[in-house]
């Protein structure tokens, strides 16, 4: 089984490009999308094996909506749901499936929150 495919939703250039650097060093394929739309069109080529996605997203769809949808295909796929709107821990009517992540956030806590979005042991 090889590495697990990430896809990444995220509008801000310069988090986009950190996020991805970590999870690559980290040992996941990362696809990296900037909104909702490409992300879905994506998803004709590739099979994600984790959704982390910005929640305000450019574009018509946020992430709870992308995530909704790409579920539909995709029934169990792990979601991270990123925002500056709640702090780590905080609270967001997201589901109890879905890995809720604040920004700003160390590196420790996102590879935290990918271990048990994949309900690995920490």
């Amino acid at each position: 089984m090889g590495p697990i495919t990430v896809l990444l939703v995220e509008d801000d250039a310069s988090i986009a490009l950190v996020v991805k650097t970590l999870l690559m060093r980290n040992g996941y394929e990362v696809h990296q999308c900037a909104n909702a739309e490409d992300a879905l069109e994506s998803c004709a080529h590739i099979a994600p094996g984790l959704l982390m996605t910005d929640l305000h997203l450019k574009g018509r769809m946020d992430g709870l909506a992308l995530i909704d949808r790409l579920r539909q295909s995709f029934p169990a796929l792990p979601a991270i749901l990123i925002s500056g709107d709640f702090a780590e821990g905080g609270n967001l009517d997201a589901g109890d499936d879905i890995i809720r992540l604040g920004k700003p956030f160390r590196a420790a806590t996102m590879l935290a929150a990918l271990a048990r979005a994949q309900k690995k042991p920490v």
